[in-house]
């Protein structure tokens, strides 16, 4: 175990230490950066106040710390710089928990799933939230310890006109831990994009097949196509436009696409998972399902593509029932089959 010396007198709080903030929290820490860390389990808690944080990585295992780790009633101070990365279904509590603690020229940079930006804004501010699109794959194993199970692209940007020195300086700071980290001015157009491709990924949740196995089969390719075109229409209802990232370009799968470009999409992401992801064959609401055995963030983020459809007049019947199927798995009304997607695909009828 090696404790790392922190340079900085001015700590950044990670709020939410699971599968992402576990491994931001660590590298973070690694490169010398002073890390405060909350999280509602104890005894990830306790292991991480006592032990540190460790990461396996491809067979390796390194540990940092032991680190400064809170349960959120025993957050005492306030913080500029905070990184929040609970599940997309815990953001408001959480938001409204780190409120009290947030400086008043403090940010919270949003490292989650899914659209939740405008949630936490309603609570802190829409001028002290910074996006961001994390495609890195992690998973959170047991207390204290995190399995990064490949890279992916990382960006940071502003959600609004007037956001853009936080969202700099939140670029800027996460650079130290993972000096992949970008800056666009188009954080919009890769979550967007990132929720089309979540949306498949609650697809390939529901059996044991791998992700790869799936995005690769000709027979899933009409569901992949159906499904990524209701949510790129909400995306371009809302102004959006969408961009590529790690192999997975939404618009080959958009309307009036050329059927080949599709399937060479499909081909180059199935490859990301095989190769880039090799240490995570399945996705993390695969695990939450069948591993954890607990609610998977399907709220809000699938829901949202169902609310922004509404406001503008879009109806989303694909993205409802798939909806639909995974509370039938998280409740044990239903169970992994590949069947499941079959199911999902009669809605295109």
């Amino acid at each position: 175990m090696a404790d790392v010396a922190h340079a900085e007198t001015d700590p950044v709080l990670v709020w939410g230490a699971g599968a992402i903030g576990g491994l931001f929290a660590y590298e973070l820490i690694s490169a010398g950066v002073p890390v405060h860390v909350v999280d509602i389990d104890e005894a990830h808690v306790a292991r991480m106040r006592s032990s540190g944080l460790t990461l396996m990585n491809q067979g390796s295992e390194r540990t940092c710390g032991p680190i400064i780790s809170m349960q959120p009633a025993e957050v005492s101070r306030k913080y500029r710089r905070v990184l929040l990365c609970v599940k997309g279904h815990h953001t408001e509590q959480a938001a409204k928990s780190l409120r009290p603690h947030l400086l008043s020229n403090g940010w919270v940079l949003s490292l989650q799933n899914g659209l939740t930006e405008q949630r936490i804004a309603s609570i802190v501010g829409e001028d002290r939230v910074v996006g961001a699109h994390v495609n890195v794959a992690a998973d959170y194993l047991e207390s204290g310890r995190i399995q990064l199970g490949g890279p992916g692209t990382l960006l940071v940007g502003p959600m609004a006109q007037g956001q853009e020195v936080h969202a700099r300086e939140a670029a800027a700071l996460l650079q130290r831990g993972l000096p992949e980290t970008r800056y666009t001015s188009n954080i919009l157009g890769y979550k967007w994009s990132k929720v089309c491709l979540g949306a498949m990924l609650f697809v390939t949740a529901m059996s044991n097949r791998t992700m790869a196995d799936q995005f690769e089969d000709e027979a899933l390719a009409p569901l992949w196509i159906a499904l990524a075109q209701e949510v790129l229409a909400v995306a371009a209802a809302c102004g959006v436009s969408p961009e590529p990232f790690d192999g997975f370009d939404p618009r080959s799968l958009a309307p009036g696409a050329r059927p080949e470009s599709a399937r060479a999409s499909l081909d180059v992401f199935a490859m990301h998972c095989r190769t880039a992801w090799a240490g995570k064959p399945h996705a993390g609401i695969w695990r939450d399902l069948y591993v954890r055995k607990r609610t998977t963030e399907v709220d809000p983020q699938i829901t949202d593509v169902v609310r922004y459809g509404h406001m503008h007049g879009l109806h989303t019947p694909l993205v409802a029932r798939l909806v639909e199927l995974i509370r039938e798995l998280e409740s044990g009304r239903r169970s992994a089959s590949p069947d499941n997607a079959f199911e999902l695909m009669e809605v295109t009828a």
